[in-house]
């Protein structure tokens, strides 16, 4: 996986990671950039992308898998970990290729205040997987967060467009 090079002063020192407050972690939303590593899945010989729909803000609709990068996670560490929180499965790193960088700011946000926007910066990676691992994880989708019952699609740019996807994922297709 090709992946910007990481700069880390010696000594090397862990970061303390926390879980936030719902007040602490919604003051921090509208004070910084949030950094995600988000993954499409794709079929390289058919050119198309497969994605799920999101119930929940930010990216409430058709939209790829991924979220927030913690602190002192490498985006090949974040990756591996949301691919199994997301989708059930145990992904290489190796197979991650990157694809580009979105600047997204969003009307709405799944934290409260959901009526917020929030800011994030996305760096977005392909995965090409198998028919069984679409499969495998079409069952894993969460039902809070996804629409089981739409499941996960294949999508090309002609598809893309007439659905009124996002702009983000058109971009980037």
């Amino acid at each position: 996986m090709q992946e910007p090079k990481l700069f880390s002063e010696e000594p090397v020192r862990p970061l303390r990671g926390f879980i936030a407050s719902d007040n602490l972690y919604s003051a921090a939303m509208d004070a910084f950039v949030v950094d995600c590593t988000d993954f499409v899945a794709v079929n390289r010989s058919r050119k198309t992308i497969y994605l799920a729909k999101r119930l929940v803000e930010s990216a409430k609709g058709i939209w790829r898998f991924g979220g927030r990068r913690k602190a002192g996670e490498t985006m090949a560490e974040s990756l591996t970990r949301l691919a199994k929180r997301e989708l059930g499965l145990a992904v290489d790193p190796q197979r991650f290729q990157w694809v580009c960088d979105q600047d997204c700011i969003w009307a709405y946000r799944a934290q409260a205040p959901q009526d917020a926007g929030c800011h994030t910066f996305i760096h977005v990676f392909a995965v090409d997987l198998t028919t069984a691992e679409i499969e495998q994880a079409a069952m894993k989708l969460d039902p809070k967060e996804y629409d089981k019952a739409f499941g996960i699609q294949e999508f090309d740019r002609e598809r893309l467009v007439s659905d009124h996807t996002r702009q983000p994922i058109v971009a980037m297709y």
